[in-house]
């Protein structure tokens, strides 16, 4: 008797196989990325870091720049840090600008501080004779003016310098935030990969701590994903400071499920000869 004729494989299947991996929503497509090169991952990662970049520095610019641009002008003609301290005029304390996330006072003289000038937005930071606080839901952190710093706050200077830096402050930043965030997932990759591949093991995924790696570096996009809408949501205001901290936490774990969820689809049994073979493909058996 002949043999049966397995059937052919779907256009959705071949789809997949001819794609290989290229997303990480779901168990089966964080797996995937076992089965694939790093620069496949980098990619995607590369992709994920400049977006979320550009999220920051539009989220400063729904936030913080405001706040900078009302304050330059309620600078006095001439003031500045100098040699460790801050030469201001008169003694009586100051709001130059706030918003709900922003708040920026000076304190010449912290014993007149009044208790009209207290914190009124998430973040405030005040400019003391020695140094700076800034005051959070987290706590105070409060640092003295390097002895070097030399930092002309006169109105004219702070509104030329700070029109002549915007641009290139913003640029800085965003890829200041795209390298950290590579480097930050490379390093998360690197410590969740050893218990994570005892755990494959364990469960008969017999696959590489590289492959595992992988898996992680993918797993972790789903919960940058949420932790760029958090970033979104706190600068049109739909969500404060505290639930935008809680879900900065929550995107590891987030991170941490996806990962599990990828483990427990991959294929078991012995490891695909190619690294670009499709784990998900039906095998095919001839009697």
């Amino acid at each position: 008797m002949p043999a049966p004729v397995p059937p052919s494989d779907s256009l959705f299947d071949r789809l997949r196989q001819g794609i290989g991996a290229w997303h990480p929503f779901t168990g089966h497509g964080v797996a995937a990325f076992a089965f694939t090169g790093f620069f496949r991952l980098f990619s995607f990662q590369l992709t994920a870091a400049l977006g979320i970049a550009g999220v920051v520095v539009w989220a400063l610019h729904q936030t913080w720049f405001p706040v900078i641009h009302r304050a330059l002008p309620e600078l006095p003609e001439a003031a500045a840090i100098s040699s460790g301290s801050l030469s201001w005029p008169g003694y009586q304390p100051q709001r130059l600008a706030q918003n709900p996330w922003l708040d920026i006072v000076v304190s010449p003289n912290p014993n007149l501080l009044s208790p009209t000038l207290g914190q009124t937005a998430d973040i405030q930071l005040e400019l003391l004779p020695t140094r700076f606080r800034i005051d959070g839901v987290l706590g105070q952190f409060s640092r003295p003016y390097p002895p070097i710093a030399q930092i002309d706050l006169g109105r004219l200077s702070a509104i030329a310098a700070w029109e002549a830096w915007r641009l290139t402050t913003s640029v800085l930043i965003g890829c200041s935030v795209a390298l950290g965030l590579l480097l930050s997932w490379w390093f998360l990759s690197s410590i969740y990969c050893i218990p994570w591949w005892i755990l494959a093991r364990s469960l008969s995924r017999p696959v590489g701590i590289a492959a595992v790696w992988r898996m992680a570096g993918a797993a972790l996009l789903v919960g940058a994903l949420l932790s760029t809408a958090s970033i979104a949501a706190y600068a049109v205001g739909m969500v404060r400071l505290p639930g935008f901290l809680l879900s900065q936490i929550l995107h590891i774990l987030v991170g941490l499920i996806w990962l599990g969820w990828g483990i427990l689809r991959l294929p078991s049994g012995s490891r695909p000869r190619k690294a670009d073979a499709n784990p998900f493909r039906p095998s095919k058996k001839s009697s």
